[in-house]
């Protein structure tokens, strides 16, 4: 945001912060694959960020789901819970299921307030009628999760020159490798393999069959030669996303203000000496006595977590090694590359954005999962929820 910033004093000529600057670098492979689920059947994946959370919506005698996008409800006091899918609503004895078609809407739910939140909701009270047969299977999950969905059975389309063969009736990128009767999945760039569509799955962007970079060009799935080592795209991926997107900007043009949830609670990043604030949207940082804050690519520095906080010259080294283990490591790919007195020169490679490096190729997210903070005020029952990067999908 803009505003006044902090008046500077004059300073040295430009210089370049060499500290800061970036050098190309390859994220680590994450632990584990998310949770990778298959129907052959119409199916749904409601995603939790961690355990299902409820706070009350006032005046309703409701409780709304907080860490998940979809429209789920509960009435005060009660375990049964109600989702809303497309224009039909299920109920369940609880947030993760079974779920079935809902017997009779509960009378609070027509007493949701008219605000944008709940448009969706109340467009389809009492909603559409369907059978169990009609009903889509529903997958809930409190891990990061993705769902191949194919249209019945797997239909296997040979690739010409290859041992691979394309599940054609699907819209995820899934292939079999003939040799072994194999499975190969890419989503968000990494490669997973199962000897069964019911997994388990493992990680497989290292030991990736050489065929898949046989896949002609001009084919269908030409799109995930992008995702396979050593093939041009690969290459030209790479290099677009360690290039730099620099711009200079004017101290006295910029400020930022940031915003906590009570009093600035700040944790250590394991291994480092550093610490990131929790209870706030902002990316905050205490490195001994002084805060820093980054913001839309631009480095501040301030005395206080809560300012005044002026356009940064440099920054500790320190930040520079918060691992991808930690939420705030996106970061790292923020560097001050020179300065003057009134202007500071910053900028960006797409790891800020949550593109990262691993291996030879591109992929989007570290793949760690990164647990929501809850902030509980005092006097209030229900929290405020801060969520952290999604790494996956």
């Amino acid at each position: 945001s803009k505003g006044s910033g902090t008046p500077q004093p004059a300073g040295p000529p430009p210089t370049p912060a060499a500290q800061n600057q970036p050098t190309p670098r390859s994220t680590a492979a994450p632990p584990d694959p998310p949770v990778i689920l298959f129907s052959q059947t119409p199916a749904v994946l409601a995603i939790f960020d961690g355990e299902p959370k409820f706070a009350p919506i006032e005046g309703t005698g409701l409780r709304f789901a907080i860490n998940t996008n979809w429209d789920m409800f509960q009435e005060d006091g009660k375990p049964e819970t109600y989702l809303l899918n497309g224009d039909s609503w299920l109920q369940a004895p609880g947030p993760t299921g079974p779920w079935a078609p809902v017997a009779k809407l509960p009378k609070s739910l027509y007493n949701l307030p008219q605000e944008d939140n709940w448009a969706e909701a109340r467009k389809n009270i009492p909603g559409k009628t369907i059978s169990k047969a009609q009903m889509p299977r529903v997958f809930v999950s409190v891990k990061p999760a993705e769902l191949i969905l194919l249209d019945g059975a797997p239909k296997l389309k040979d690739i010409k020159g290859t041992q691979l063969a394309w599940v054609a009736n699907t819209d995820s990128d899934l292939f079999q490798y003939k040799s072994d009767k194999s499975y190969y999945y890419l989503v968000s760039g990494r490669w997973f393999s199962a000897a069964a569509l019911d997994g388990p799955w493992t990680s497989a962007s290292d030991r990736l069959p050489a065929d898949f970079a046989k896949i002609p060009k001009d084919h269908p799935k030409a799109g995930v030669r992008a995702s396979v080592p050593g093939t041009p795209e690969a290459q030209e991926a790479v290099m677009l996303a360690q290039a730099p997107h620099k711009a200079e900007v004017k101290r006295s043009d910029l400020t930022v203000e940031v915003k906590y949830t009570g009093d600035p609670q700040f944790v250590a990043v394991e291994g480092t000496t550093v610490y990131y604030a929790v209870n706030t949207a902002s990316d905050v940082f205490r490195v001994d006595s002084r805060y820093y804050c980054c913001y839309q690519a631009v480095w501040f520095v301030a005395p206080a977590p809560g300012g005044p906080w002026a356009v940064a010259d440099t920054i500790p080294a320190v930040i520079y090694t918060i691992p991808p283990s930690c939420p705030k490591y996106n970061v790292t790919y923020v560097t001050i590359y020179e300065s003057s007195p009134s202007t500071v020169t910053v900028g960006y490679t797409a790891g800020y954005l949550g593109v990262y490096v691993v291996g030879a190729c591109v992929v989007y997210g570290t793949g760690y999962y990164y647990p929501p903070y809850f902030y509980y005020p005092p006097h209030v029952w229900y929290p405020i929820y801060y969520p952290r990067p999604y790494t996956y999908g």
